[in-house]
């Protein structure tokens, strides 16, 4: 399949998760021949974080460094601040891709007209989960499909469709819901969300409140009620 793709803009943002966003970083280097640039946004962390970024800068990497932690919705949005591309991929610090991961977005995105496309993992709600062979290698058969909802551990969007929503809902803090409410936002435009069913992203999950002793159920039985009163219908 013949594509000209143009330019996609992966944002990462990372929170004291210097090692397992090195990792990541790494993998989109070594499996994204595809023309992208990566927008890193450095959360306010102490762990070093920042200093082992500015040597990735020399590479094209976009380094923003934030002087506090804005939450992964506020770090996302400062990193669309700086994209340039007509498509934007939201890539989560832990996780790792794999060989043809942009390429297959890609593709599923032309071929049924998606406005959001999302691969499959090992750990994700939802559909796009999948249990590896012998927890170590993709399953060969993964079904394409649409959906309501597309896990942000990596999402790939019609930048149009970000401006239009201005970015990801910064009411949910440190994270969780906040790619709910984008999705639901998503559909009630008329996008189309799509299962990349030959993309596949390793991901470690929570990896960012693990570094930094965070309660992931906590925080998200916390936002929960949040999401809940945004979206509740009016009374009759």
């Amino acid at each position: 399949m013949s594509m000209k793709l143009g330019l996609t803009s992966i944002v990462i943002v990372s929170w004291n998760t210097r090692d397992v966003t090195l990792a990541c970083v790494r993998s989109v280097q070594a499996h994204t021949p595809e023309s992208h640039e990566i927008i890193l946004v450095d959360n306010g962390s102490v762990d070093g974080s920042v200093e082992a970024f500015r040597g990735l800068v020399p590479a094209g990497i976009q380094l923003v460094e934030l002087p506090r932690n804005l939450g992964y919705p506020g770090g996302v949005n400062r990193g669309l601040e700086r994209v340039r591309g007509d498509w934007v991929c939201l890539l989560n610090s832990d996780t790792v891709v794999t060989k043809g991961w942009l390429r297959h977005l890609h593709e599923a995105r032309i071929r049924h007209g998606a406005a959001m496309v999302g691969p499959c993992t090992n750990r994700a709600k939802g559909p796009q989960r999948h249990k590896p062979w012998w927890g170590r290698f993709p399953p060969a058969f993964r079904r394409s499909r649409d959906v309501d909802y597309l896990s942000f551990f990596c999402v790939m969007i019609e930048r149009t469709l970000l401006d239009r929503l201005g970015g990801l809902d910064e009411r949910f803090g440190l994270g969780n819901f906040e790619d709910d409410d984008f999705c639901r936002r998503a559909r009630d435009e008329g996008a189309r969300l799509r299962i990349a069913g030959r993309a596949w992203v390793w991901h470690d999950a929570h990896a960012t409140f693990k570094a930094n002793g965070l309660d992931a159920r906590a925080i998200q039985e916390a936002n929960r009620p949040l999401f809940e009163e945004k979206w509740a219908k009016p009374s009759p």
